[in-house]
């Protein structure tokens, strides 16, 4: 996303009762704004913690718009609790920063196209850069605000619930063509093959697979190529 967001996933030992009551040992409750006018900020968290979630923020001495607002999902997952969570600017401000920005990058574009088709060839190189500065400023001023806040954030729940944040899954292996050729040849030789009923006692028979000049069922012509294949490639 263009604007400052976040999602974790984070994996505790706790089991997701143990992880809420953690929570709430370390959480305060949220000030009204009668205490924040006569009361320093904590630089704790604040908010609430339910039985499956809680909704978080930190509690700053300062003014900061961009602090982002954690929200999160607790569940069950051997061999304790999975926690997802999403942290995201206050809506007001998210509404905010999208017109500002969109309205300059609208600026950008229309002052780049009119500068790059002025009929006389001279045009102002300040109808890009104005705007053009006024959207980076924006980009730069929300994510500077933001992103240390949230590593925060993510740091005192790694802490509280005694969590690592969930590696992503490992990509397929892809099997090296030499392998790989290898193992198409085995199969299609394997699928070529021909079963044989061949009598064993009078009572009693067994599935058994003839083989034709070595081949196990192929004609001599497949039976040379895929033997100079298997050469080949090994």
């Amino acid at each position: 996303m263009i604007l400052p967001s976040r999602r974790r996933a984070l994996l505790s030992p706790l089991q997701p009762a143990q992880a809420v009551q953690a929570l709430r040992k370390a959480v305060a409750p949220r000030r009204g704004w009668q205490q924040k006018m006569f009361q320093r900020g904590s630089g704790g968290f604040m908010g609430e913690v339910r039985d499956d979630g809680f909704s978080i923020v930190r509690d700053i001495a300062y003014r900061n718009s961009f602090l982002p607002f954690v929200t999160g999902k607790i569940e069950s997952s051997y061999p304790g609790a999975r926690v997802e969570v999403t942290m995201k600017m206050h809506p007001a401000v998210t509404g905010f920063m999208a017109v500002w920005i969109g309205i300059a990058l609208f600026s950008f574009i229309a002052s780049a196209h009119a500068y790059f088709h002025a009929s006389s060839g001279h045009g102002d190189p300040a109808q890009i850069f104005v705007p053009g500065g006024m959207v980076l400023f924006g980009f730069g001023l929300a994510w500077g605000a933001f992103l240390p806040e949230a590593k925060k954030a993510e740091s005192f729940l790694a802490a509280t619930l005694q969590a690592t944040a969930e590696l992503p899954p490992d990509p397929p292996t892809a099997m090296p063509p030499i392998s790989r050729a290898r193992a198409e040849l085995t199969s299609a030789t394997t699928t070529l093959c021909v079963p044989v009923a061949a009598a064993k006692t009078a009572s009693a028979s067994a599935t058994a697979l003839e083989p034709v000049n070595g081949s196990c069922g192929l004609s001599p012509t497949i039976a040379s190529s895929a033997a100079k294949r298997m050469r080949r490639l090994g």
